[in-house]
This record gives structure tokens, C-alpha cells and sequence, in this order.
């Protein structure tokens, strides 16, 4: 059990087992954690941290990474976090899919902060934060994104995260049509930063890349591509105006549109969605959960239908189908909820009828018909100026 203080010179600290405390303030050299644990309260400056097994952290001191993604977290063994403690990173490199697990602390008000202070944290094999419940469920550990900085997640295959994720800079799903998913379930943990930082961005690059909100609170601002899905499955999210054309999906939670945007498709399954913003979608399939509440619309660029009592023709545009089959959707416990009367919902489409016209309530005066009644061929008037019937013409005899 080594206690170590401020020295001189750059040399490499190289931890195996037992611990090592730092409890001053020192730049050293590298250091390497692959087995016991390091802490302490000091602050320690490294020039790069290589971290394959052992505890980082306790004691209420920092680890200061300096220079730029000169972090490694690598190998199959668990990567343990004791708080209190602090973590400031310049990117780093996360492979090899041994998880990070949070320990419970042994105070109440004990925090484990990670700063991802610019740069790239790339994580390249599907692995997972975990973090130990805390009696009562309040959240420890918190990953802080800083403006300029990105989350990238190239692995093939889920990442769950447990922690707090506060994103001021980019969350980015870059699966390269694998099927990468990046669950967040730990929420922001805003309560636990003494500082605000501005909602940042989360991309889904492609098809095959989801960032997953399964529980907590986000701010989030849209990004990614066609294909890309923004997935709602518990959490409680406010969303921004973005950029790119992902598609969203509630399945559960709530998701509330804030501002104007134009994205993908929007899949309203369960929970609800709604908000004072105005958001304008390529397509709308609708197949439970609450639409509306907040004062906002949804405006869907639908395909052109065909008569209302027929299907559309061809494969269906999914808001366009929605709304042809019912119009307003009837109030059964296995059909969507009504949409609250202070949110508006629009399905553009071109010049021609809308199939809403259809579906006008018997009750409302109708106005005259213009279409003429077309006259059986039986009453037809001849075109000979007689008014006699013109005689059928004999056959000609072979």
C-alpha cells in the first residue's frame, strides 16, 4: 500500500495490485492501472492513462489525462469506478468489451465525474457502463460531454449505458449498417453538475444505428441519416431543432417536440408525443400511445392517396395509411388516443381531395352536387333530326 506525494521529473507509475494513494499535486510521466487500485485525494497530471483492470478512484481526488486521446480502456476484465473521485479526459479508446462498473460509494453525497473535455471517446466492442443501485435509485456517476467533444460508438452490436450521460457536444452511432445500438438508461444526472451546459446533438448515422432513451431525462438536438432511429423506449425527452433526417420511434416515455424541424419518419407506438414545437415528418405510422398536448403540430409530407375507401396504391405511405382507415381513430383501449385539441395535425398532400372529406360527419350540410346524372342508353335522344326511330338495317343475304 504505497502513499505517494508531489516529486520531480516524468517517471511512469505502473500499478499491478495493492494501491496506490496520490495525495498532492504532481505531473508525472504515464500511468498504467491493470490490477489493485489507484486514488487518493491529490491531483495527478499523466501523459497518458492505460487502464486494463483494477479500481480508479476514492479518496475525492482527480486523474488528469493530458495531451489527446492518450487514454486506453482495453482487455476482458472490469473496469471499476469508486467514488468520490474525478476522471478528465482529452478522448480515449474504449475496446476489448470489458464493462465499467460503478461502485456504490460509501457516503451519500459521493460523485464519480468523468470530463470528456475534447477530442474523441471511441468505443469499438459492444460493452456496458454499469452502475450498482443506489439505496433510494439517486444517480453517482456522470459522464460529462463537454462542447467540442464526441461520443462515438463504432461497435457491432449494443452498448448499454448506466451512468449519467450530459451531452453538450456529440453523441454519435456510426455502426456502418451492423446494427449498433447505444441504450442510455441513467438519464443527464444535471443534478449532479454545477454548471449548464445547452442540450447536445445525437446522430444515428444509418440503417442499422439507434441511440435508444430507455429511461431518465434528455435534451436532446436530432441528427443522422435516413435510416438512423432516435428511439424513445421510457425516458422522458424534450427535444430540439436538428439537423439530418433520422427517423423517431415512442414506444414508450414521452417525447416533446420544442422547436421546428424537418426529419424522417415519426413511429407513435405507446407513450406519447406532443410539445409546442412544430415538426414535419416524411411519413406517420400511429399504432397506440397519446398524439398532441402542448400547443404544437405535426405536419406530414404525405404521398398522394387514393379514394378514400380503397387502400392507397402500391406500397403505403405509412401516415397516409394511418389516416385512411380512420379519421378520427376511435376511442378503444387497442386504438391510439386522440389527439388533444391544442396541437394540430396536417397531412399535406397535392391539390386534389383529401381523403378527410370523406369522413365528414352526416349530420353537417352538404353541399348540392354538381355532378350530372349520366343518361341509360335507352333514353338517349337520336342524332337524326327525325323524331322518328330509326329502322334497323336489313342484312344482306349471302
Amino acid at each position: 500500500n504505497v502513499t505517494m506525494f508531489n516529486g520531480s521529473g516524468t517517471p511512469d507509475l505502473n500499478v499491478e495490485a495493492g494501491t496506490l494513494s496520490f495525495s498532492s499535486t504532481w505531473t508525472g510521466g504515464k500511468l498504467t492501472l491493470g490490477g489493485g487500485s489507484f486514488g487518493g485525494s491529490g491531483a495527478l497530471t499523466v501523459s497518458g492513462f492505460n487502464w486494463t483492470g483494477g479500481t480508479l478512484g476514492d479518496g475525492g481526488g482527480s486523474l488528469t489525462v493530458g495531451g489527446t486521446s492518450t487514454t486506453s480502456i482495453s482487455g476482458s476484465a472490469e473496469h471499476l469506478l469508486a467514488a468520490p473521485y474525478t476522471l478528465n479526459l482529452n478522448g480515449s479508446y474504449w475496446s476489448g468489451g470489458g464493462n465499467l462498473h460503478a461502485l456504490v460509494p460509501s457516503t451519500s453525497t459521493a460523485v464519480f465525474y468523468i470530463y470528456n473535455k475534447s477530442n474523441t471517446f471511441y468505443i469499438q466492442d459492444p460493452s456496458s457502463f454499469v452502475v450498482d443501485p443506489k439505496l433510494g435509485g439517486a444517480q453517482y456517476v456522470v459522464f460529462v460531454n463537454e462542447l467540442g467533444a464526441t461520443l462515438n460508438l463504432f461497435a457491432q452490436g449494443q452498448v448499454v449505458w448506466q451512468a449519467g450521460l450530459l451531452n453538450a457536444g456529440t453523441v454519435e452511432v456510426q455502426g456502418f449498417s451492423s446494427g449498433t445500438t447505444l441504450t442510455l438508461s441513467g438519464g443527464e444526472g444535471r443534478a449532479l453538475v454545477n454548471q449548464y451546459l445547452n442540450a447536445g446533438v445525437y446522430k444515428a448515422d444509418g440503417s442499422g444505428d439507434t441511440v435508444e432513451f430507455a429511461s431518465g431525462s434528455f435534451l436532446v438536438v436530432p441528427g443522422g441519416s435516413t435510416g438512423g432511429v432516435l428511439l424513445v423506449s421510457g425516458a422522458n425527452v424534450t427535444m430540439f431543432n436538428g439537423s439530418g433526417t433520422p427517423d423517431l420511434n415512442v414506444e414508450a416515455g414521452t417525447l416533446s417536440f420544442s422547436s421546428t424541424w424537418t426529419g424522417g419518419k415519426l413511429t407513435l407506438g405507446g407513450g406519447s408525443f406532443g410539445g409546442s414545437g412544430a415538426l414535419t415528418v416524411s411519413g406517420f405510422n400511429w399504432t397506440g400511445g397519446t398524439l398532441g398536448d402542448g400547443g404544437g403540430s405535426l405536419t406530414c409530407r404525405a404521398a398522394t392517396p387514393g379514394p378514400p375507401t380503397e387502400p392507397p396504391p402500391g406500397p403505403a405511405d405509412a401516415c397516409t395509411a394511418s389516416f385512411l382507415r380512420r379519421w378520427p381513430p376511435e376511442t378503444t383501449s387497442s386504438s391510439p388516443a386522440l389527439a388533444r385539441s391544442t396541437s394540430a395535425l396536417t397531412a399535406t398532400s397535392s391539390p386534389t381531395q383529401s381523403p378527410m372529406a370523406s369522413h365528414t360527419s352526416s349530420s353537417s350540410p352538404q353541399a348540392p352536387s354538381t355532378r350530372r346524372t349520366p343518361v341509360p342508353p335507352a333514353r338517349r335522344r337520336s342524332r337524326c333530326r327525325s323524331s322518328t326511330p330509326a329502322r334497323p338495317r336489313p342484312r344482306m343475304p349471302r
